[in-house]
Protein backbone atom coordinates (compact mmCIF):
# COMPACT_ATOMS: atom_id res chain seq x y z
CA UNK A 1 0.00 0.00 0.00
CA UNK A 2 3.03 2.41 0.93
CA UNK A 3 5.04 1.24 -2.07
CA UNK A 4 6.44 4.73 -2.86
CA UNK A 5 7.01 5.54 0.69
CA UNK A 6 8.66 2.50 1.36
CA UNK A 7 10.78 2.69 -2.14
CA UNK A 8 11.82 6.65 -0.86
CA UNK A 9 12.75 5.24 2.88
CA UNK A 10 15.33 2.69 0.68
CA UNK A 11 17.00 5.21 -1.58
CA UNK A 12 17.66 7.18 2.09
CA UNK A 13 19.66 4.29 3.46
CA UNK A 14 21.46 3.69 0.25
CA UNK A 15 22.62 6.99 0.22
CA UNK A 16 23.30 7.32 3.59
CA UNK A 17 25.76 4.17 3.35
CA UNK A 18 27.53 5.42 -0.02
CA UNK A 19 27.91 9.06 0.59
CA UNK A 20 27.32 9.78 4.13
CA UNK A 21 28.54 7.18 6.25
CA UNK A 22 32.53 7.42 6.02
CA UNK A 23 32.27 11.59 5.18
CA UNK A 24 34.34 13.51 7.68
CA UNK A 25 33.52 16.84 6.88
CA UNK A 26 29.39 16.92 7.81
CA UNK A 27 28.57 19.45 10.07
CA UNK A 28 29.54 18.10 13.56
CA UNK A 29 26.04 16.44 14.75
CA UNK A 30 26.77 17.93 18.52
CA UNK A 31 26.78 21.72 16.60
CA UNK A 32 23.70 20.50 15.13
CA UNK A 33 22.44 19.41 18.96
CA UNK A 34 23.65 22.13 20.50
CA UNK A 35 21.90 24.34 17.96
CA UNK A 36 18.21 22.68 18.74
CA UNK A 37 18.48 22.86 22.46
CA UNK A 38 19.15 26.26 21.76
CA UNK A 39 16.58 27.65 19.50
CA UNK A 40 13.54 25.20 21.79
CA UNK A 41 15.04 27.05 24.79
CA UNK A 42 14.50 30.45 23.13
CA UNK A 43 10.74 29.27 21.75
CA UNK A 44 10.02 27.84 25.00
CA UNK A 45 9.41 24.31 23.42
CA UNK A 46 10.33 22.64 26.95
CA UNK A 47 11.04 18.63 26.36
CA UNK A 48 11.04 16.58 29.83
CA UNK A 49 13.66 14.45 30.24
CA UNK A 50 13.06 11.43 28.15
CA UNK A 51 12.50 13.69 25.16
CA UNK A 52 15.36 15.63 25.56
CA UNK A 53 17.30 12.18 25.90
CA UNK A 54 16.02 10.99 22.36
CA UNK A 55 16.26 14.27 20.45
CA UNK A 56 19.93 14.35 21.57
CA UNK A 57 20.92 10.49 21.61
CA UNK A 58 19.14 10.24 18.01
CA UNK A 59 21.20 13.52 16.66
CA UNK A 60 24.25 12.39 18.17
CA UNK A 61 24.22 9.27 16.63
CA UNK A 62 26.10 9.39 13.13
CA UNK A 63 24.01 5.86 11.98
CA UNK A 64 20.81 8.37 12.09
CA UNK A 65 19.23 9.42 8.60
CA UNK A 66 18.28 12.88 8.62
CA UNK A 67 15.17 13.86 6.37
CA UNK A 68 14.79 17.33 5.04
CA UNK A 69 11.88 19.29 4.49
CA UNK A 70 11.46 23.21 3.93
CA UNK A 71 9.18 25.93 3.36
CA UNK A 72 8.52 29.35 3.42
CA UNK A 73 7.54 31.00 6.60
CA UNK A 74 3.38 30.55 6.98
CA UNK A 75 0.87 29.19 9.04
CA UNK A 76 0.81 25.82 6.75
CA UNK A 77 -2.21 25.09 4.50
CA UNK A 78 -2.70 21.22 4.20
CA UNK A 79 -0.51 20.56 1.41
CA UNK A 80 2.75 21.73 3.64
CA UNK A 81 1.30 19.62 6.19
CA UNK A 82 1.11 16.96 4.29
CA UNK A 83 4.72 17.59 2.88
CA UNK A 84 5.88 17.40 6.75
CA UNK A 85 4.22 14.45 7.40
CA UNK A 86 5.03 12.31 4.35
CA UNK A 87 8.57 13.16 5.37
CA UNK A 88 7.84 12.17 8.75
CA UNK A 89 5.92 8.72 7.32
CA UNK A 90 9.32 7.99 5.60
CA UNK A 91 10.96 8.34 8.38
CA UNK A 92 9.12 5.48 10.58
CA UNK A 93 10.24 3.53 7.89
CA UNK A 94 14.28 4.00 8.45
CA UNK A 95 15.29 2.20 11.45
CA UNK A 96 16.97 5.45 13.07
CA UNK A 97 15.34 8.71 10.93
CA UNK A 98 14.93 12.23 11.98
CA UNK A 99 13.15 14.61 9.95
CA UNK A 100 14.84 18.37 10.20
CA UNK A 101 11.78 20.65 9.37
CA UNK A 102 13.63 24.50 8.34
CA UNK A 103 11.06 27.24 7.68
CA UNK A 104 11.71 30.53 6.09
CA UNK A 105 11.89 33.41 8.81
CA UNK A 106 13.96 35.39 6.35
CA UNK A 107 10.63 35.99 3.86
CA UNK A 108 8.68 38.94 4.14
CA UNK A 109 4.94 39.06 3.74
CA UNK A 110 5.36 40.66 0.33
CA UNK A 111 7.50 37.63 -0.60
CA UNK A 112 4.72 35.43 1.66
CA UNK A 113 1.25 36.48 1.55
CA UNK A 114 0.12 33.40 3.66
CA UNK A 115 2.48 34.51 6.39
CA UNK A 116 -0.31 36.70 7.60
CA UNK A 117 -3.02 34.49 6.19
CA UNK A 118 -5.38 32.61 8.41
CA UNK A 119 -7.75 30.85 5.69
CA UNK A 120 -11.52 30.75 6.54
CA UNK A 121 -13.47 31.06 3.43
CA UNK A 122 -16.33 33.60 3.04
CA UNK A 123 -19.61 32.28 1.88
CA UNK A 124 -18.74 29.89 -1.05
CA UNK A 125 -15.07 32.19 -1.78
CA UNK A 126 -11.80 30.77 -1.00
CA UNK A 127 -9.65 32.70 0.40
CA UNK A 128 -7.08 32.91 -2.98
CA UNK A 129 -10.11 35.32 -3.95
CA UNK A 130 -11.29 37.21 -1.61
CA UNK A 131 -10.31 41.10 -2.35
CA UNK A 132 -9.81 41.43 1.57
CA UNK A 133 -8.98 38.03 3.27
CA UNK A 134 -8.77 38.16 6.91
CA UNK A 135 -5.13 38.50 8.13
CA UNK A 136 -3.17 39.54 10.76
CA UNK A 137 -2.41 42.91 10.27
CA UNK A 138 1.38 43.33 10.33
CA UNK A 139 1.35 47.37 8.73
CA UNK A 140 2.07 48.72 5.48
CA UNK A 141 6.08 49.62 6.94
CA UNK A 142 6.63 45.63 7.45
CA UNK A 143 5.30 43.76 4.45
CA UNK A 144 8.71 43.81 3.14
CA UNK A 145 10.64 43.19 6.77
CA UNK A 146 11.33 39.85 7.09
CA UNK A 147 9.25 37.67 9.28
CA UNK A 148 11.97 37.26 12.14
CA UNK A 149 12.72 41.35 12.51
CA UNK A 150 8.84 41.95 12.77
CA UNK A 151 7.35 41.90 16.60
CA UNK A 152 5.00 38.83 17.81
CA UNK A 153 1.15 39.31 16.83
CA UNK A 154 -0.13 41.66 19.98
CA UNK A 155 -3.53 40.39 21.43
CA UNK A 156 -5.38 43.07 20.14
CA UNK A 157 -3.97 41.83 16.46
CA UNK A 158 -5.00 38.59 17.31
CA UNK A 159 -8.43 39.77 18.76
CA UNK A 160 -9.16 41.35 15.44
CA UNK A 161 -8.35 38.13 13.46
CA UNK A 162 -10.62 36.01 15.82
CA UNK A 163 -13.67 38.04 15.59
CA UNK A 164 -13.74 38.42 11.91
CA UNK A 165 -13.91 34.72 11.52
CA UNK A 166 -16.62 34.10 14.10
CA UNK A 167 -18.19 36.64 11.57
CA UNK A 168 -17.22 34.70 8.62
CA UNK A 169 -18.41 31.58 10.52
CA UNK A 170 -21.83 32.86 10.79
CA UNK A 171 -22.26 33.92 7.45
CA UNK A 172 -20.96 30.83 6.18
CA UNK A 173 -23.46 28.61 8.55
CA UNK A 174 -26.05 30.98 7.17
CA UNK A 175 -24.90 30.19 3.44
CA UNK A 176 -24.66 26.76 4.30
CA UNK A 177 -28.25 26.82 5.20
CA UNK A 178 -29.60 28.36 2.56
CA UNK A 179 -28.10 25.98 0.34
CA UNK A 180 -30.65 23.17 2.15
CA UNK A 181 -26.99 22.40 3.88
CA UNK A 182 -26.87 20.99 7.47
CA UNK A 183 -24.29 21.96 10.44
CA UNK A 184 -24.41 19.30 13.29
CA UNK A 185 -22.74 20.71 16.32
CA UNK A 186 -22.07 24.55 16.40
CA UNK A 187 -20.62 24.00 20.06
CA UNK A 188 -18.08 22.09 18.73
CA UNK A 189 -16.66 24.90 16.09
CA UNK A 190 -16.84 27.27 19.45
CA UNK A 191 -14.65 24.70 21.01
CA UNK A 192 -12.07 24.34 18.86
CA UNK A 193 -12.41 28.14 17.42
CA UNK A 194 -11.52 28.83 21.07
CA UNK A 195 -8.40 26.28 21.07
CA UNK A 196 -6.89 27.51 17.87
CA UNK A 197 -6.83 31.70 19.35
CA UNK A 198 -5.49 30.03 22.49
CA UNK A 199 -2.72 28.56 20.87
CA UNK A 200 -2.11 31.89 18.94
CA UNK A 201 -2.39 33.94 21.99
CA UNK A 202 -0.13 31.83 24.19
CA UNK A 203 2.86 31.45 21.42
CA UNK A 204 2.70 35.17 21.14
CA UNK A 205 2.98 35.91 24.45
CA UNK A 206 6.33 33.82 24.66
CA UNK A 207 7.81 34.29 21.52
CA UNK A 208 10.23 37.85 20.24
CA UNK A 209 9.37 38.08 16.92
CA UNK A 210 6.35 36.82 14.43
CA UNK A 211 9.24 34.44 12.42
CA UNK A 212 9.42 32.22 16.02
CA UNK A 213 5.74 32.69 16.26
CA UNK A 214 5.10 31.31 13.02
CA UNK A 215 7.33 28.58 13.67
CA UNK A 216 5.98 27.81 17.67
CA UNK A 217 2.45 27.89 16.51
CA UNK A 218 3.36 25.06 13.85
CA UNK A 219 4.91 23.01 16.99
CA UNK A 220 1.54 23.31 18.31
CA UNK A 221 -0.94 22.38 16.15
CA UNK A 222 1.35 19.92 14.27
CA UNK A 223 0.93 18.36 18.62
CA UNK A 224 -2.16 18.29 17.49
CA UNK A 225 -2.11 15.83 14.91
CA UNK A 226 0.78 13.78 16.15
CA UNK A 227 1.15 13.99 19.90
CA UNK A 228 4.41 12.53 21.37
CA UNK A 229 5.62 11.97 17.87
CA UNK A 230 6.39 15.04 17.18
CA UNK A 231 10.17 14.81 18.85
CA UNK A 232 10.37 12.71 15.69
CA UNK A 233 10.29 16.05 13.65
CA UNK A 234 12.66 19.44 14.40
CA UNK A 235 11.10 22.42 13.70
CA UNK A 236 14.04 25.57 13.34
CA UNK A 237 14.59 28.48 11.26
CA UNK A 238 16.64 29.07 8.37
CA UNK A 239 18.46 31.69 9.69
CA UNK A 240 19.72 29.69 12.12
CA UNK A 241 21.33 28.06 9.44
CA UNK A 242 24.62 31.00 9.69
CA UNK A 243 25.13 29.49 13.05
CA UNK A 244 25.67 25.63 11.81
CA UNK A 245 27.15 26.15 8.81
CA UNK A 246 29.22 29.56 8.31
CA UNK A 247 32.22 27.50 7.17
CA UNK A 248 29.89 26.05 4.17
CA UNK A 249 28.75 29.53 3.20
CA UNK A 250 31.92 30.89 3.09
CA UNK A 251 33.18 27.81 0.93
CA UNK A 252 30.09 28.86 -1.48
CA UNK A 253 31.01 32.30 -1.41
CA UNK A 254 34.96 31.27 -2.06
CA UNK A 255 33.45 30.11 -5.88
CA UNK A 256 31.23 32.78 -6.07
CA UNK A 257 32.31 32.61 -10.06
CA UNK A 258 32.18 29.08 -10.18
CA UNK A 259 28.35 28.72 -8.90
CA UNK A 260 27.25 31.92 -11.32
CA UNK A 261 29.13 30.25 -14.32
CA UNK A 262 27.13 26.97 -13.42
CA UNK A 263 23.74 28.82 -12.78
CA UNK A 264 24.21 30.46 -16.18
CA UNK A 265 24.88 27.30 -18.12
CA UNK A 266 21.68 25.32 -16.80
CA UNK A 267 19.30 28.42 -17.15
CA UNK A 268 20.92 28.64 -21.26
CA UNK A 269 19.78 24.50 -21.14
CA UNK A 270 16.92 25.07 -19.54
CA UNK A 271 15.90 27.89 -22.11
CA UNK A 272 16.77 25.39 -24.59
CA UNK A 273 14.80 22.93 -23.53
CA UNK A 274 12.27 25.05 -23.59
CA UNK A 275 11.84 24.95 -20.06
CA UNK A 276 11.49 27.99 -17.38
CA UNK A 277 15.08 28.88 -16.73
CA UNK A 278 16.18 29.24 -12.80
CA UNK A 279 18.35 32.65 -14.10
CA UNK A 280 16.00 35.23 -16.25
CA UNK A 281 19.02 37.62 -17.69
CA UNK A 282 22.40 37.15 -17.04
CA UNK A 283 24.54 38.78 -13.84
CA UNK A 284 27.86 39.97 -13.25
CA UNK A 285 30.23 37.22 -12.24
CA UNK A 286 30.67 38.93 -9.00
CA UNK A 287 27.22 38.82 -7.80
CA UNK A 288 27.04 36.57 -4.97
CA UNK A 289 25.10 33.70 -3.59
CA UNK A 290 23.56 35.60 -0.57
CA UNK A 291 21.23 38.05 -0.35
CA UNK A 292 22.03 41.11 2.55
CA UNK A 293 19.01 43.32 3.88
CA UNK A 294 19.78 47.32 3.51
CA UNK A 295 20.54 47.70 7.78
CA UNK A 296 18.68 51.05 7.31
CA UNK A 297 15.59 50.01 5.27
CA UNK A 298 15.32 46.73 5.97
CA UNK A 299 14.92 45.60 1.76
CA UNK A 300 17.26 43.15 0.35
CA UNK A 301 19.67 43.01 -2.47
CA UNK A 302 22.91 41.43 -3.84
CA UNK A 303 26.15 42.15 -2.51
CA UNK A 304 28.60 41.83 -4.77
CA UNK A 305 32.15 40.54 -4.04
CA UNK A 306 35.04 42.55 -4.10
CA UNK A 307 37.76 40.62 -2.28
CA UNK A 308 38.40 37.19 -1.10
CA UNK A 309 36.18 37.82 2.29
CA UNK A 310 34.74 41.51 1.37
CA UNK A 311 31.17 42.72 0.17
CA UNK A 312 29.88 45.78 -1.34
CA UNK A 313 26.50 46.27 -1.23
CA UNK A 314 24.20 49.65 -2.01
CA UNK A 315 20.39 49.49 -1.10
CA UNK A 316 18.24 50.08 -4.24
CA UNK A 317 15.54 51.68 -2.54
CA UNK A 318 17.39 54.24 0.17
CA UNK A 319 21.03 54.33 -1.17
CA UNK A 320 22.64 53.09 2.19
CA UNK A 321 26.15 51.80 1.50
CA UNK A 322 27.50 48.44 3.10
CA UNK A 323 31.42 47.04 2.31
CA UNK A 324 32.75 44.53 4.95
CA UNK A 325 34.04 41.08 5.42
CA UNK A 326 31.12 38.55 5.09
CA UNK A 327 32.36 36.89 8.55
CA UNK A 328 30.94 40.59 10.43
CA UNK A 329 27.73 40.78 8.20
CA UNK A 330 25.94 37.21 9.31
CA UNK A 331 22.77 39.30 11.13
CA UNK A 332 21.98 40.92 7.85
CA UNK A 333 23.05 38.51 5.26
CA UNK A 334 21.19 35.51 4.12
CA UNK A 335 22.08 32.72 1.28
CA UNK A 336 19.94 31.77 -1.38
CA UNK A 337 18.53 29.06 -2.20
CA UNK A 338 21.72 27.49 -4.38
CA UNK A 339 24.04 28.40 -1.13
CA UNK A 340 20.91 27.17 1.54
CA UNK A 341 20.93 23.74 -0.01
CA UNK A 342 24.63 22.74 0.01
CA UNK A 343 25.02 24.09 3.17
CA UNK A 344 21.97 22.15 4.65
CA UNK A 345 22.95 18.83 2.85
CA UNK A 346 26.29 19.15 4.86
CA UNK A 347 23.87 18.35 7.85
CA UNK A 348 23.90 15.04 6.24
CA UNK A 349 20.70 15.13 4.99
CA UNK A 350 19.96 11.65 3.36
CA UNK A 351 16.76 12.40 1.59
CA UNK A 352 15.07 15.56 0.30
CA UNK A 353 10.63 15.77 0.10
CA UNK A 354 9.66 18.62 -1.99
CA UNK A 355 6.31 19.79 -3.19
CA UNK A 356 7.06 20.54 -6.97
CA UNK A 357 9.93 20.79 -9.50
CA UNK A 358 11.98 23.97 -9.21
CA UNK A 359 14.60 25.01 -11.91
CA UNK A 360 17.14 25.85 -9.41
CA UNK A 361 17.06 22.52 -8.33
CA UNK A 362 19.04 21.10 -10.67
CA UNK A 363 21.53 24.54 -10.09
CA UNK A 364 21.99 22.78 -6.50
CA UNK A 365 22.51 19.38 -7.52
CA UNK A 366 25.66 20.60 -10.12
CA UNK A 367 26.63 22.95 -7.53
CA UNK A 368 26.71 20.56 -4.55
CA UNK A 369 28.61 18.17 -6.99
CA UNK A 370 31.11 20.12 -8.19
CA UNK A 371 31.93 21.60 -4.48
CA UNK A 372 31.83 18.50 -2.76
CA UNK A 373 32.22 15.50 -5.28
CA UNK A 374 28.89 13.50 -4.10
CA UNK A 375 25.40 13.47 -5.77
CA UNK A 376 22.96 15.53 -3.58
CA UNK A 377 20.33 13.37 -1.68
CA UNK A 378 17.82 12.12 -3.34
CA UNK A 379 15.18 14.23 -4.04
CA UNK A 380 11.03 13.06 -3.57
CA UNK A 381 8.24 14.40 -5.42
CA UNK A 382 5.08 14.97 -3.34
CA UNK A 383 2.79 16.27 -6.07
CA UNK A 384 -0.72 15.13 -4.34
CA UNK A 385 -3.36 17.98 -3.61
CA UNK A 386 -5.01 17.78 -0.31
CA UNK A 387 -8.74 19.65 -1.00
CA UNK A 388 -11.26 20.45 2.11
CA UNK A 389 -14.58 20.98 2.33
CA UNK A 390 -16.18 22.38 4.86
CA UNK A 391 -18.70 25.11 5.85
CA UNK A 392 -18.44 28.30 3.67
CA UNK A 393 -16.27 26.61 1.42
CA UNK A 394 -16.95 26.46 -2.89
CA UNK A 395 -18.53 23.76 -3.54
CA UNK A 396 -15.20 21.42 -5.35
CA UNK A 397 -13.42 22.58 -1.92
CA UNK A 398 -10.50 24.32 -1.33
CA UNK A 399 -6.69 23.20 -2.27
CA UNK A 400 -4.92 25.21 0.22
CA UNK A 401 -6.67 25.33 3.18
CA UNK A 402 -4.95 25.88 6.16
CA UNK A 403 -4.69 24.25 8.74
CA UNK A 404 -6.19 26.58 11.57
CA UNK A 405 -9.13 26.70 8.96
CA UNK A 406 -9.36 23.24 8.95
CA UNK A 407 -8.94 22.25 12.86
CA UNK A 408 -12.18 24.68 13.59
CA UNK A 409 -14.19 21.48 11.33
CA UNK A 410 -12.24 18.02 12.15
CA UNK A 411 -10.43 16.50 14.44
CA UNK A 412 -6.59 16.43 14.34
CA UNK A 413 -6.91 12.52 14.38
CA UNK A 414 -8.68 12.84 11.18
CA UNK A 415 -6.81 15.02 9.67
CA UNK A 416 -3.64 13.04 10.49
CA UNK A 417 -4.82 9.84 8.66
CA UNK A 418 -5.95 11.94 5.61
CA UNK A 419 -2.86 13.70 5.30
CA UNK A 420 -0.90 9.98 5.61
CA UNK A 421 -2.52 8.67 3.09
CA UNK A 422 -0.63 6.90 -0.13
CA UNK A 423 1.91 9.04 -1.57
CA UNK A 424 -0.07 9.33 -4.71
CA UNK A 425 -2.97 9.68 -3.63
CA UNK A 426 -5.35 12.98 -3.81
CA UNK A 427 -6.80 13.20 0.02
CA UNK A 428 -10.34 14.69 -0.22
CA UNK A 429 -10.95 16.10 3.51
CA UNK A 430 -14.65 16.47 4.58
CA UNK A 431 -15.76 18.67 7.34
CA UNK A 432 -16.93 16.53 10.37
CA UNK A 433 -19.70 19.05 10.80
CA UNK A 434 -21.25 20.03 7.41
CA UNK A 435 -23.96 17.42 6.01
CA UNK A 436 -24.43 18.03 2.28
CA UNK A 437 -27.98 17.45 0.62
Amino acid sequence: MYDEEKKHALSCIEYHQNYLKNENNLINRRQINDAVKEFYSKIKIDLNESQEKFLKESLLNPETILLEVAHDGQIPHLGIVRLVLKTYHISTLIPKSMVLYFIGDHYSANMCAESTLFGIPQIGVSPNKQKKPIVFKIGRKNQHVPLKWIDAPSNLMIDEVEQGVRDWIVNNVSHEKKKGNVIKDMDRIEDNLKNIFSILRENARIVDNYGDWIIRVQYSLFKELLGEDINKIIFLPFSDMTKLAKKEYICAFEHTRKINSIKEEISKKQVDEGLIAYQKTEIPNDTTCFWLYCPNCKRRNRPTKISERDVFFKCGVCGTEVENSIEKLWDIMMPDIIAFENAYFRLGIGGWVIGSRAPYQEVIAEVYKYLYGIPMPPLFLLKSVPVFKGIGDPDEGYGRTTLMRALLESSGDKLFEALMSPWNENPLIKSDLLVVK
